[in-house]
């Protein structure tokens, strides 16, 4: 269990005769491998570029076993990938360092690494690659030792010697916080809401009040990063959003530009509407014509919607984004070219295809067009008509269809139930295969099915489309397993647990995937670990907002950006103040159907307090809640034609507000260094 959860893996690989002569072929210009390793596609933890399988330091330090004896000449060659930029990683042979920084191509290319000075030790080779501090981790898709000279004479004609690998996540070191533990918040009986009697509701608005601190410091840092760091990365003469100096739709647009939107959603909405939506307006003017019908750009299109359309539209809804989703969508669906016993499709890509089910779940009902509905359903019969047909990765680049086929699913019981109650079958069969095959005891998911070992930081998100399930059946048959998941987060393993090494990233991924479980399956220690992994490892609150070191703006720290504001919403139960101001602290807390709200300042303040509504409803067109990614999780929501009474226990007052008015948002007065407490009731109708 201990190596499982340490995510150790070991693997030997012996090199076959055509792989070890095509590595010496590459070498042969300047030396002899004497020593060679290839990753391949069953290689635990590798992904692949271009077609080209690779392990990504990213992720875990790579430690080698050379059995060769150490002389000198020997240099260390390394498969070394780019994607038109810069890599470095640190090499420490036989105890000595040797830095490497290579790129600019894209691809994979061979980079020599000298032995250092005092390696050439010993009777074998020990060395170990990690991450540089601030450089973007390299990804390897072999490694060889080359002898050159005097050495490559002496190792005559034998064949390679194999490398012995073993991936290992690095440590993550206790980040220091200024930020309380929160673990007593969830200490109640329920750890959303406390009972509906006065003490109840004194309960409550303490809780709203820690929760206040930590969603306040949350979007206080958003606030900083929009402004000193995001809204700079927009080109003054194109007006593009460039978050890491180049232009594309897979990362800088699907992966940063959402959450560009949030964070000006969340803080700003001046920002938002100016240059951020003007951003938008520059990509579709940059955008070739029958850029996104060509086949060889689906999966850029499929990203651009998926993760970074859809995201927007979640939270701000027919607006100009949408029109852009909906326009990319229906190039990508112009001129399918993959033939299937069920239609054409856009793509082989099982995580293009997955993604393309959410979107089209989405837009059918965003749209009432039956053609999005039938091309979701043609993509889901294409899988799941075979019956053997088990999703085998567990994790990004593969996980998507799990969560697509959930909520096609319950899109269908609304729209087409004959068909969602013949799917359940078929579907309880894939998700019951996963549970038995792809997850520890914990029941925490493997990156790949039937492959022990690294763990996944998509978990969470996998459970989206188990939960789905469960609500469109109408019994909690997986509830439990994901409770009991939730549970077992508390175990020690999983506090700085290095889902993908020294990335944000991992710790970004995971903890989303778990809020969304936690809005669904409301457990004490997910909740208690979801706000001690964000406040040490994804909002990083390690100093006072005002010094504490911004996120970037490549897409692991942007997704990084990206929890800090779910997290926040989850102390504020999707209550925003606008205008937001760094001194401003708000949090809420259910008290029995309503909410406790406490809102602070260090200065005098004057704005409003703007309430939630049913997004699934309003702005997707869901007669139900589904559980689903890339959105913000609704917590309390006003109802538009219900009546609500806030009590304003600071000042005294009793006020009653339509629901409509209270999503465009209620006015409150703060003074200097006051703390207003309210309380928010549903009137009963009449």
């Amino acid at each position: 269990m201990r190596a499982m959860l340490l995510t150790t893996v070991l693997l030997v690989l012996v090199a076959a005769a055509g792989a070890a002569a095509g590595a010496q072929e590459a070498a042969s210009a300047d030396g002899r491998v004497v020593a060679a390793l290839k990753v391949t596609a069953d290689t635990p933890q590798a992904e692949a570029y271009g077609g080209t399988p690779y392990v990504w330091l990213g992720r875990g330090s790579l430690h080698l076993s050379i059995p060769v004896a150490p002389a000198p000449g020997h240099v260390l060659e390394l498969d070394w990938g780019a994607k038109e930029d810069q890599r470095a990683a640190v090499a420490v042979m036989n105890g000595q360092t040797a830095k490497v920084r290579a790129g600019g191509w894209d691809g994979f290319r061979p980079v020599r690494v000298p032995v250092p000075n005092g390696a050439a030790r010993g009777k074998a080779y020990a060395v170990v690659l990690h991450q540089a501090p601030g450089g973007k981790a390299a990804f390897l898709a072999g490694v060889r030792l080359v002898a050159t000279g005097k050495a490559a004479d002496a190792a005559g004609a034998a064949q390679p010697q194999a490398i012995r690998l073993e991936v290992r996540p690095p440590r993550q070191p206790e980040r220091p916080t200024v930020l309380p533990e929160t673990g007593g918040l969830w200490a109640a009986p329920s750890p959303r809401r406390t009972p509906a009697d006065d003490a109840g509701r004194e309960t409550a608005l303490r809780s709203a009040a820690v929760c206040a601190d930590v969603a306040g410091y949350s979007l206080s840092k958003v606030h900083r990063w929009l402004h000193e760091v995001a809204l700079k990365k927009i080109e003054p003469d194109t007006g593009l959003y460039h978050p890491d100096g180049r232009f594309n739709y897979q990362d800088a647009w699907a992966d940063c530009y959402p959450f560009l939107c949030w964070a000006a959603w969340a803080t700003d909405l001046e920002a938002l509407d100016g240059p951020v939506r003007k951003a938008l307006h520059a990509e579709i003017a940059h955008c070739p014509d029958g850029f996104f019908t060509k086949p060889e750009n689906a999966f850029g299109g499929s990203e651009y919607v998926k993760d970074g359309l859809v995201a927007v539209v979640e939270v701000t809804g027919k607006d100009e984004w949408f029109d852009r989703m909906k326009a990319v969508e229906d190039a990508i669906w112009q001129d399918p070219r993959i033939e299937t016993a069920f239609g054409r499709i856009p793509s082989t890509n099982i995580e293009v295809n997955g993604e393309q089910l959410q979107v089209l779940a989405r837009l059918h009902t965003m749209t009432g067009e039956a053609r999005y509905l039938t091309w979701a359903q043609r993509l889901a019969d294409h899988y799941l008509s075979d019956e053997a047909f088990v999703p085998k990765r567990l994790r990004d680049h593969g996980c998507e269809i799990i969560g697509g086929l959930g909520l096609l699913l319950g899109v269908e019981s609304e729209v087409a139930p004959r068909k969602a109650k013949a799917r359940l079958p078929r579907l309880r069969k894939m998700f019951d295969e996963i549970l038995a095959r792809g997850c520890n005891e914990d029941g925490i998911m493997f990156n790949t099915l039937g492959a022990k070992g690294g763990l996944s930081d998509g978990w969470g998100y996998n459970y989206v489309g188990f939960l789905c399930w469960d609500q469109v059946a109408g019994r909690p048959v997986y509830r439990e397993a994901v409770a009991r998941t939730l549970r077992n987060l508390a175990k020690p393993a999983y506090r700085n647990y290095p889902w993908e090494g020294r990335s944000i990233d991992g710790f970004a991924d995971s903890v989303e995937g778990g809020i969304y479980c936690l809005n669904r399956v409301p457990v004490a220690e997910g909740f208690a670990w979801v706000d001690g992994e964000v406040v040490r490892n994804v909002a990083r609150a390690n100093a006072p907002v005002e010094t504490t070191d911004l996120w970037g703006t490549m897409k692991l720290e942007s997704n990084g950006v990206r929890t800090t504001i779910m997290h926040a919403l989850m102390h504020t139960r999707g209550l925003l103040a606008r205008p937001w101001r760094r001194d401003l602290r708000l949090g809420a807390w259910e008290w029995g159907e309503g909410l406790a709200v406490v809102i602070k300042a260090g200065k005098a303040w004057s704005g409003r307090l703007v309430f939630d509504v049913p997004r699934h409803k309003t702005y997707m067109g869901f007669r139900h809640d589904w559980p689903r990614m890339n959105t913000l999780p609704e917590w309390f929501t006003v109802a538009p034609d219900a009546s609500y009474t806030v009590r304003n226990l600071t000042a005294g007052t009793e006020t009653v507000h339509p629901g409509r008015a209270m999503a465009e948002g209620i006015p409150v007065r703060l003074e200097a260094g006051q703390e207003v407490r309210l309380v928010v009731e549903r009137q009963a109708a009449r």
